[in-house]
């Protein structure tokens, strides 16, 4: 029943989120799926990495489609950010390399912290 009423909360939480809070809510879960696959991968588990790596991948593709392109470079340039993370993140699960999944943290942790930034100045 508890489960059931977190899930409800949860999912409306998204569906009443503005824009602005939905791309916050996507960087941090594409940097717990990532934080959990590093994890998983110094435990040997297989299928539970490529599980949450393909999560984090899923992620990365959703923050690319929902780029305005009309915002000129700064679109054009994130949007090679996502595609080089997409790839490091292939890499990473293929090679089940942590150090991999370091770097694109770091990127997307930045990336993220910008984001914030900017969507406080709006008052989200």
């Amino acid at each position: 029943m508890i489960n059931e009423q977190v899930a409800v909360y949860a999912q409306n939480n998204i569906i009443t989120a503005p824009p602005e809070k939905l791309v916050l809510m996507l960087y941090e879960g594409a940097l717990s799926f990532m934080d959990q696959a590093k994890e998983t991968i110094q435990q040997g588990e297989i299928a539970k990495t490529n599980y949450l790596l393909s999560r984090s991948q899923k992620i990365i593709n959703e923050l690319r489609a929902s780029l305005n392109f009309e915002a000129g470079d700064f679109a054009i340039n994130l949007e090679r950010l996502y595609e080089y993370m997409h790839f490091r993140l292939i890499q990473a699960n293929i090679k089940r390399d942590v150090t991999i999944l370091n770097e694109i943290t770091e990127l997307l942790t930045e990336i993220k912290d910008a984001w914030a930034k900017s969507a406080c100045k709006i008052g989200v």
